[in-house]
């Protein structure tokens, strides 16, 4: 009975350590100035070929902001992210890209979705998840539950600008869902930030049984 119970256990900690290793590591990484302050992700997986394209891609990022610092002549600059979503293989990432020329009241800045694959390390496309929607069909269901407007600290937005193209530019939050991306003042004003305009996993089955040149 006692050798029984320790072979379970054993079992039990040995399929945790499986699923645990098909999750990344995530660690912070920072270089900074007088007015440079960056800040992104060093991506850790079990697949060193995947992971080197991700940290590469990831790396670029890095090296654009530098150039705006050093070369472009911004007076300030600065990266940060959030990791939205990870499971087996996904790991979906928003990298946001701040820069300021020392006029104005504010600097401005970008939010790009990242979306990996761990197999690969490639980025996947907007497609592979759903059909694009046009924008008539975003601005139709936008106001009802199937698709819901957020601000970037998540609070619903219960009016917007008309949505004139659908981005390409996305994360997945999770549940299912995706949220295309827009830059602030796009649907927005500047203090909701990069707007997120979530497709429920409904919508999306339903988009994605429509004639493809609807």
């Amino acid at each position: 009975m006692i050798i029984g119970k320790k072979m379970t256990i054993l079992l039990l900690l040995f399929t945790l350590l499986l699923s645990t290793l098909s999750f990344a590591s995530v660690i912070e990484n920072s270089q900074s100035d007088v007015n440079l302050k960056l800040k992104y992700p060093l991506v850790y997986i079990n697949n060193p070929v995947a992971q080197e394209k991700i940290n590469q891609d990831i790396a670029n990022r890095v090296l654009y902001a530098k150039d705006l610092y050093y070369n472009k002549k911004s007076f300030e600059v600065r990266t940060f992210y959030d990791i939205t979503f990870e499971d087996e293989r996904y790991l979906s990432i928003i990298f946001y890209t701040y820069y300021w020329n020392g006029l104005g009241v504010h600097g401005f800045y970008t939010g790009q979705g990242l979306v990996y694959d761990k197999e690969t390390g490639d980025k996947i496309p907007l497609e592979y998840f759903v059909t694009p929607p046009t924008a008539e069909q975003i601005n139709q269901f936008s106001y009802g539950p199937l698709i819901s407007v957020y601000s970037e600290s998540n609070k619903i937005l219960t009016t917007h600008y008309p949505i004139k193209e659908c981005s390409h530019n996305y994360c997945l939050p999770g549940n299912g869902s995706i949220d295309l991306l827009y830059q602030p003042y796009f649907l927005a004003s500047f203090a909701a930030g990069v707007t997120h305009v979530r497709l429920s996993p409904a919508i999306i089955e339903y988009f994605n049984r429509q004639p493809l040149d609807s």
